[in-house]
């Protein structure tokens, strides 16, 4: 099998609609418009191009009706099948010819091809054939049918066409219908294996979904029984759409802010160590001139691909390749975000943001030529099943990079087996949590020497208050709710609707680190074993996740910093500027790279902090590092004198 996506590189794509016709670019067929477009896209840097073969033009089945509109039959655009294996499949030969020039036209100008095969839902409408009007396409048996006969169809006859870099079920396929969390399983599983099979294990699947779970079901805004568990067996590469506009709690700052330029790896981490499976950010996009100008899209833009690549995301598809403000037809008609988000306007003139791609990765060629090794990972954040996982997920992955270390997420499921880590994060515990199992392993890893940090949000401790060193009279109700603190010389304010009345059972062996103005007891460190345990009586990062500007009003990831004093006291490299970020990645047992990027909207002063035992390989211009702005620099062991 062929990776489209090797590990360590970044590649640019885009999601492909014919600029004359949007999504009408079957029916309206003009080879010499796609021949055009896939020109200027390979221009500007462009390796990869995702296309949709819309469903109700693929497979045109119609349904006939008897006597009092009984449904009788369905048919082929109102007549017979042909008798051909086009035909016995449902699918029209017309459209598959013109797919088959999309895929020769692709192969021309060098662009790798990701086909989203049941193109049933687009930019907020759908498109199932008229046969199926009113039928859910995840679970209705003869919907199913003729899916796999259509992917069967095409699969076996352009699996060995060499522009083909991978297959999808289709698009956002998670709405499609509401189903349940095992209904759906059964249809992708079904769908994959059609696909396989076709295939041959030519290529590999991608998700093409966006909006799924790290853990409790219901607690999800969009369709909540699709689960990234779920995905494991079935994809080989999962997928995010990381819409600022469109995702809980990352539009609140702005697309120039700290948080809008880690959304894309924030997701894709979650993703990728849940799902435990790569992941590329396949839509990404700006939605409208409305939301960004283009001086703002360029700085947003050069964040995330310089962060997708420190954070092994691989691949950047940008929303959309053309302008489609001139089409008069749905989705465009009623859908104002489907109108000016593409890379070149009506004229065919490249929009001013479009070269940043290219220079950017061109730019990241040059910093490192060689693919990049994994970044080093210091800490484990365990999201557990009674909470709302993205947004502590979210919270945790914002305050980490801004205390200066990386973290890897993993699931408190049934089945424990995290990885040994120095630090773990439990964030936003409410009632029941976590196993018994879970919370004496983690118990019995901190006996060992590892740090466990735990904030709660109105939930319980169980068998961890007592290793915790806390003895508790239980929750009162604040007059104000909000928990008001101050801790690291900075004031700290945040909404919580009970006080814990809590009391130190240990005080030789716990220290209080913050309290509220009446003395309760706010951040707590205990020593257990040859480890200790941090706990927040406030669910700090759900607050940092949900609240606008938060990251500026007050310095909140050291309360995390607290729990991590001796991750950072052994890294090679951190920065002071919480706005700058840092990977490192291990080249060898003697030598790091370290790419660091400015997350923030201001220059950032060259401002490193090196770990004892390393030093930097050459002298730096020690220059402010611009906003939107990345260096590579390269740390080495320093050897003892004899």
């Amino acid at each position: 099998m062929t990776k489209l996506f090797p590990n360590g590189t970044l590649q640019f794509g885009c999601n492909y609609w014919a600029s004359h016709a949007g999504i009408r670019m079957w029916s309206d067929w003009r080879e010499d418009i796609v021949q055009q477009d896939f020109a200027k896209l390979a221009a500007m840097g462009c390796s990869i191009v995702r296309i949709f073969p819309l469903w109700s033009d693929f497979q045109p089945l119609e349904t006939l009706y008897e006597y009092a509109n009984i449904r009788h039959a369905i048919s082929f655009k109102g007549g017979r099948f042909p008798n051909t294996p086009a035909g016995r499949a449902g699918v029209d030969e017309t459209m598959v010819a013109r797919f088959a020039r999309v895929l020769d036209l692709a192969q021309k100008h060098g662009l790798k091809v990701v086909v989203g095969l049941i193109t049933g839902w687009m930019s907020g409408s759908m498109y199932q054939p008229p046969a199926f009007a009113g039928l859910n396409p995840l679970t209705d048996p003869e919907c199913i049918h003729w899916e796999v006969r259509m992917i069967h169809h095409i699969v076996s006859a352009f699996r060995d066409h060499p522009a083909v870099g991978a297959w999808e079920p289709g698009n956002e396929c998670n709405c499609l219908g509401m189903a349940t969390r095992e209904q759906n399983w059964l249809w992708l599983h079904t769908i994959c294996t059609a696909i396989r099979q076709a295939d041959g294990g030519r290529h590999e699947i991608l998700s093409g979904m966006h909006g799924l779970q790290a853990g409790h079901p219901h607690l999800y805004q969009f369709q909540p029984n699709w689960m990234l568990i779920d995905q494991t067996d079935e994809v080989d590469c999962l997928t995010t759409h990381p819409y600022p506009a469109f995702t809980p709690h990352v539009g609140r700052d702005g697309l120039r802010s700290f948080r809008s330029a880690m959304h894309a790896v924030g997701e894709g981490t979650l993703y990728a160590d849940i799902g435990q499976r790569p992941c590329i950010a396949e839509e990404v996009g700006t939605l409208s001139p409305f939301y960004a100008a283009d001086e703002t899209k360029r700085l947003y833009l050069r964040k995330v691909l310089f962060n997708l690549w420190a954070h092994d995301g691989r691949a950047l598809l940008w929303w959309c390749a053309a302008e489609q403000s001139h089409l008069d037809y749905f989705p465009y008609e009623r859908n104002v975000c489907e109108r000016k988000l593409g890379l070149f306007q009506q004229d065919g003139a490249a929009k001013p943001f479009a070269s940043v791609f290219a220079e950017t990765l061109a730019d990241i060629r040059k910093m490192h030529p060689a693919p990049l090794p994994p970044r080093r990972r210091e800490a484990l954040c365990v999201l557990s099943s009674q909470n709302d996982t993205w947004v502590n997920a979210w919270g945790t992955f914002l305050l980490s990079r801004r205390a200066g270390f990386d973290i890897q997420f993993a699931h408190c499921s049934e089945d424990f087996n995290l990885p040994e880590m120095p630090l773990y994060v439990l964030p936003g515990l409410q009632t029941d949590p976590i196993s018994r199992t879970c919370a004496l392993e983690l118990l019995r890893r901190v006996q060992a020497g590892a740090s466990l940090y735990l904030s709660l949000d109105d939930g319980c401790l169980s068998i961890l208050d007592e290793a915790a060193g806390i003895l508790s009279d239980g929750y009162i109700e604040r007059p104000s709710h909000r928990c008001d603190f101050d801790f690291a010389g900075h004031r700290f304010s945040i909404p919580a609707l009970h006080r814990i009345a809590i009391r130190l059972a240990r005080p030789g062996d716990s220290s209080v680190l913050a309290s509220e103005d009446d003395g309760t007891p706010v951040l707590l460190a205990t020593r257990y074993g040859k480890g200790r345990i941090f706990l927040a009586t406030v669910p700090v990062e759900r607050y940092v996740a949900e609240t606008p500007a938060s990251l500026d009003n007050a310095p909140f990831h050291a309360v995390l910093a607290e729990a991590a004093r001796d991750i950072l006291a052994a890294r090679p490299l951190r920065w002071k500027n919480p706005d700058v970020t840092v990977t490192l990645h291990d080249e060898s047992t003697e030598r790091i790279t370290a790419v660091v990027v400015n997350n923030g909207e201001t220059a950032a002063e060259w401002q490193p902090l090196i770990g004892q035992g390393w030093r930097m390989e050459s002298t730096c211009s020690a220059q402010p590092l611009p906003p939107g702005e990345a260096s590579v620099l390269t740390l080495v062991r320093e050897r003892l004198s004899s």
